[in-house]
């Protein structure tokens, strides 16, 4: 894989596939889907703040 990557002339490394793997394994495993899960529940509160501080003011 190595030397097909230099031979190919496109400036990909080994480093950079295995990064591209791993985070699709993550996404494929759901694990993404769970941070972003947890992220938007903490944030949840501050959207509802800003939601009903922006009906305040227009009404």
């Amino acid at each position: 894989m190595k030397s097909k990557l230099s031979n190919s002339g496109i400036d990909v490394t080994v480093k950079d596939v295995e990064k591209y793997m791993n985070r699709y394994n993550e996404v494929m495993m759901g694990k993404n889907g769970e941070k972003a899960k947890e992220l938007c529940l903490s944030l949840l509160p501050i959207n509802i703040i800003v939601v009903f501080t922006f009906f305040v003011f227009i009404l």
